[in-house]
């Protein structure tokens, strides 16, 4: 629409809709092309390179352009596939970021939120997650051009009113049951569904294979949201449901032997509570 718009009001002046253009498609590609860099790095820095330590810069120079040119291939594919599809461009990106990205948000809300969830119900919970949801995603696909049939050519005037009332009123007495109901969620709906995935499995797998303790979580780390929103439940049972010590805790006990020590040494307290202030306040 840009371009149409540019070379319909710009077309008197000769030479600037077609620069227009030209720095339109620099912009696009500039991003493009950064974010296949991207892409090889990051799979150099964290796949690659602590798999083969003594790679020569040489060849892991070689290798990175190699994924670079794996991922824009890999662009040009999926760009096939969503002309493929039927959809328009928007409702693609926005079926493929909430495949993608809902599973990554249950992921860290697993991690921030729970704080007895362990790396093996991260890990089922990330991979149940994905699966879920792209067998949705594709089986809709699939399940909609399957299902997409055509109107017979031989239909006459005379009839046709009465032939639309007929395919009207089959199609909303047709309500999808079973897996087509699965299949026809939304595309809006995907993140929420695979991050309640994640999290449900994480914590069913973390249950089972024995969920972290109190003096293995890192304070700070986690925040205990059951412990704010089940404020009802006795303390001993909010603690057990809640194992994990908030921050500002955490540092009264080393304060105290602290103090104790300084006690015993024969130096005041208060001057080294002092101190320890503005150690924390630097």
């Amino acid at each position: 629409m840009v371009m149409y718009f540019v070379m319909d009001m710009l077309e008197g002046l000769p030479g600037l809709p077609g620069l227009f253009v030209a720095c339109l498609f620099s912009a696009a590609l500039s991003s493009i092309s950064s974010s296949f860099n991207s892409l090889a790095t990051v799979t150099m820095e964290d796949l690659i390179k602590p798999r083969f330590p003594t790679m020569t810069e040489a060849r892991a120079t070689l290798l990175s352009k190699a994924l670079a040119l794996f991922y824009g291939l890999l662009c040009l594919a999926m760009a096939f596939l969503t002309h493929l599809m039927g959809d328009s461009v928007l409702q693609v990106a926005l079926k493929i970021f909430g495949m993608v990205g809902g599973p990554v948000l249950g992921l860290f809300c697993l991690g921030m939120f729970f704080p007895w969830a362990n790396s093996t119900g991260a890990v089922a919970g990330l991979l149940s997650g994905l699966g879920l949801v792209f067998w949705v995603g594709v089986g809709s696909i699939v399940n909609r051009g399957a299902g997409t049939k055509t109107l017979p050519p031989s239909c006459r005037a005379a009839n046709a009113s009465a032939h639309l009332q007929e395919v009207l009123w089959n199609v909303t007495l047709s309500r999808p049951s079973g897996l087509k109901r699965l299949y026809s969620l939304s595309y809006m709906w995907y993140s929420a569904f695979s991050c309640l995935s994640v999290v449900f499995v994480g914590l069913f797998v973390s249950f089972l294979s024995g969920p972290l303790k109190e003096e293995d979580v890192a304070p700070g780390t986690v925040y205990p949201c059951l412990g704010k929103l089940l404020c009802f439940l006795p303390e001993r049972l909010k603690k057990k449901l809640c194992c994990v010590t908030p921050l500002g805790h955490t540092l009264a006990a080393p304060q105290k032997e602290m103090n104790s020590l300084t006690q015993e040494d024969g130096e005041p307290a208060e001057a080294q509570t002092l101190l320890i202030e503005r150690e924390t306040n630097v």
